[in-house]
């Protein structure tokens, strides 16, 4: 079967769904998505993602984030439907990377950061016990998304264009000759297009070989824990909360859904060769989270209510990827978003839709061609 269309979106996670709905808006666009928005086995999955302001992970993503915000308070039907801004509470070493770098990005961007003891917010919030030589800063503006909802809002916003259409099925294949680009579809189908977005994280190399040998698949671990004080670390009770240990990297979440306390490690996991290799989590890895979770935030059980994978696509220099292909010029891509990107989606399939439609790749600090991944 033979389609013709003016753009094909390929992998409808966050940024995916978020490119499609863009390109709604421009064109008639098909959407390919092989295991459906949002699956277990990809990096988009599950019902939240922090959402903070000032990213310590680079100071130019000041910009990036106040447009994301932007679309994700205009998509919201009732508000705090889509974005919660229950804040984001950040604390370690003064000299470490978590605080070094989000004081300079609250700098560079003009974002609110209270600066508070570790004593004054054991105060303000019970449940916490941290160390008190540690710097602790509060981003009032910050919260989560909640995920699962911000998918389905994007897809559905795509469609209600009626120039949407969304397919179960992957791309076995992107064939570009004489100015034109088809998609060659796991059952065979063919559609032909003006250009073509890539969007499917963890397996992204398959389609775009320029990013072979530039990218690393880990798996990560995030469970769910139930405090023995349940009443200090529910929603109010307790914020968003990111904690730079010399253990690891903690980030976490309050009680969102009664499930308990969501927390994982944002270091990088074990190392994939393939997405598919990704193993469920070992009782090991659940309890090295529970360890460190109870001497910051109080005792909590021995087993999480649920504990899941889901994984992790960087660059070696953590960065995302956002270009065009150097070999197709009407194919371009977005990878590596290194567990911090699903904030961004919006804006990020703004740029892809905007790339799409002829604006210039190349440029920026999120080209391919960039010192570091030569």
């Amino acid at each position: 079967m033979a389609r013709t269309c003016d753009f094909v979106v390929v992998g409808l996670g966050a940024m995916g769904c978020a490119a499609l709905a863009q390109l709604a808006g421009r064109g008639r666009v098909v959407g390919l998505e092989r295991a459906g928005s949002g699956h277990r086995g990809g990096s988009s999955h599950g019902e939240s993602r922090i959402l903070r302001l000032s990213n310590f992970e680079s100071p130019s993503y000041g910009p990036l984030v106040r447009r994301a915000v932007e679309y994700w308070e205009a998509m919201e039907r009732v508000p705090e439907e889509i974005f919660r801004k229950v804040g984001v509470l950040e604390a370690g070493p003064a000299g470490g990377t978590l605080m070094t770098g989000t004081r300079a990005a609250a700098e560079a961007g003009g974002f609110s950061s209270e600066a508070m003891s570790a004593r004054e917010a054991g105060l303000r919030w019970p449940a916490l016990s941290l160390p008190g030589d540690w710097e602790v800063r509060f981003q009032d503006g910050g919260g989560y998304l909640r995920a699962d909802i911000a998918l389905t809002r994007l897809r559905e916003i795509a469609v209600a264009t009626g120039r949407a259409e969304i397919l179960e099925a992957g791309a076995s294949e992107i064939r570009e000759a004489d100015g034109a680009v088809s998609v060659v579809t796991d059952d065979g189908d063919v559609i032909s297009a003006g250009a073509v977005v890539v969007t499917t994280g963890p397996w992204i190399d398959g389609l775009i070989p320029a990013l072979r040998g530039k990218l690393t698949r880990s798996r990560q671990v995030v469970g769910w824990f139930a405090a023995a004080r349940p009443q200090t670390v529910a929603p109010g009770a307790l914020p968003v909360f990111c904690f730079d240990h010399a253990d690891g990297f903690l980030y976490g979440f309050p009680d969102l859904m009664g499930l308990g306390v969501k927390a994982a490690f944002h270091d990088l996991g074990e190392t994939l060769a393939r997405p598919e290799d990704a193993a469920p989590p070992l009782p090991s890895e659940v309890e090295r989270i529970r360890v460190l979770l109870t001497r910051l935030l109080g005792q909590m059980t021995t087993e999480p209510n649920v504990a899941r994978t889901c994984l992790y696509t960087s660059a070696r220099d953590q960065e995302f990827i956002i270009d065009r292909d150097p070999a197709r010029g009407c194919v371009v891509f977005a990878s590596a978003c290194a567990g911090h990107g699903f904030k961004f989606a919006p804006a990020i399939g703004e740029i892809l839709a905007d790339l799409a439609c002829g604006a210039r790749g190349g440029e920026g600090p999120f080209r391919l061609a960039r010192p570091g991944l030569d």
